[in-house]
């Protein structure tokens, strides 16, 4: 959820919406959600690429974690 709310907005997510995010979600920004999830469970888009994205923006450690 954060990686894809990262990337939605361009930054760490709770900077633009507030919380909880699924209850604050404009329509365009859902629909966004949506559509990057889906790229992301057929490997269209890189999961791992989206992550390092929202680390930067929270200035964390650029590692890939599960």
């Amino acid at each position: 959820m954060r990686v894809i709310l990262d990337n939605i907005v361009g930054c760490a997510w709770y900077e633009v919406i507030p919380s909880p995010a699924y209850n604050n979600l404009t329509d365009e920004q859902a629909s966004a959600a949506l559509n990057l999830a889906r790229q992301i469970a057929t490997e269209n888009v890189s999961l791992h690429v989206l992550n390092q994205r929202s680390k930067q923006w929270r200035d964390k450690q650029l590692k890939l974690e599960f």
